[in-house]
């Protein structure tokens, strides 16, 4: 019994064909390794971001406590107005914008102070 024999040509075929396989495949490989890499660098700004908002909301965690947090969210939302102050609500406050700051300190001591 007689072994069969490769031609030179069979095996550079046989050769190529594993090269051109093995090209595609890692071609493969790299495209779905840059695609995790860009998946990898949006997650970690998404990171970055989170611990951000995190620590903002410690920070107002830290704060809500505080008797001037809550005095502030008064003041804000409620309309707080301590004993002895006076609220000021202007309808227009563009009218405003003509004063200069020492005729609005003027205006403010006259009402604040007023001489009957």
């Amino acid at each position: 019994m007689r072994g069969k024999y490769i031609t030179w040509r069979g095996m550079i075929f046989i050769a190529g064909t594993f090269l051109v396989i093995f090209a595609m495949t890692l071609s493969g490989v790299l495209v779905s390794r840059s695609s995790m890499e860009a998946q990898y660098a949006q997650q970690q700004e998404t990171i970055v971001v989170m611990e951000q908002e995190v620590a903002a909301l410690r920070n107002e965690l830290a704060r809500v406590g505080t008797d001037g947090y809550v005095e502030i969210e008064a003041r804000t939302r409620y309309d707080y107005v301590r004993n002895g102050e006076i609220r000021f609500e202007f309808s227009d406050p563009s009218l405003l914008d003509n004063y200069t700051e020492q005729e609005w300190d003027v205006i403010m001591d006259e009402q604040l102070y007023p001489t009957y």
